[in-house]
């Protein structure tokens, strides 16, 4: 897959990014990590990790590997981080979701918040998290978009057909 991240193209204001986007995402973060049961020491993947503000959520006792394309994005989760905003134990990755550098059934649960609409293949994305999660693991999805789009989307396809070249297509299917 060959193409690059919108905010890498928009210079990354991340800011704009935790004023703008993050609040009206804060319900699905909350209920990421609080709808999977976690045990000490399991060991997460978080796809799509953006500025980091879903970790704030995630609890202490539990290991996350965080990965995101956009290097503005993990600077700053990175930074959230080393500020204590964030109590799990957390590696950050630059890495393609399309090609996770992940073991087979490395994790005991996947998880992502709102990147699946901005990926090149959302397919792909969710047969790697399959391939990489434990049998009996759960994959949480949270997505913001709604199946037959709705304002949210009908104002970033512009800008998304520009930076990315396509329509949001948010139905994913398992077969």
């Amino acid at each position: 897959y060959n193409f690059e991240w919108p905010s890498e193209k928009l210079g990354a204001n991340t800011r704009f990014y935790d004023r703008v986007f993050a609040p009206s995402f804060s319900d699905g973060h909350s209920k990421l990590y609080s709808s999977l049961v976690l045990e000490k020491n399991d060991h997460i993947l978080e796809v799509g990790i953006g500025t980091g503000i879903s970790l704030t959520h995630c609890p202490g006792f539990v290991r996350v590997d965080a990965i995101d394309y956009s290097e503005a994005m993990l600077v700053k989760a990175r930074k959230r981080f080393q500020k204590g905003e964030i109590s799990a134990q957390v590696e950050f990755t630059k890495m393609d979701a399309h090609s996770l550098e992940f073991e087979d059934n490395a994790f005991q649960h996947s998880i992502v918040a709102h990147a699946l609409a901005v990926v090149a293949d959302p397919k792909v994305v969710l047969e790697e998290m399959i391939r990489v999660t434990k049998s009996g693991g759960k994959i949480v999805i949270v997505n913001h978009y709604k199946k037959n789009g709705g304002p949210l989307i009908s104002m970033f396809n512009p800008f998304r057909k520009r930076f990315q070249k396509g329509e949001i297509s948010a139905q994913v299917e398992f077969t």
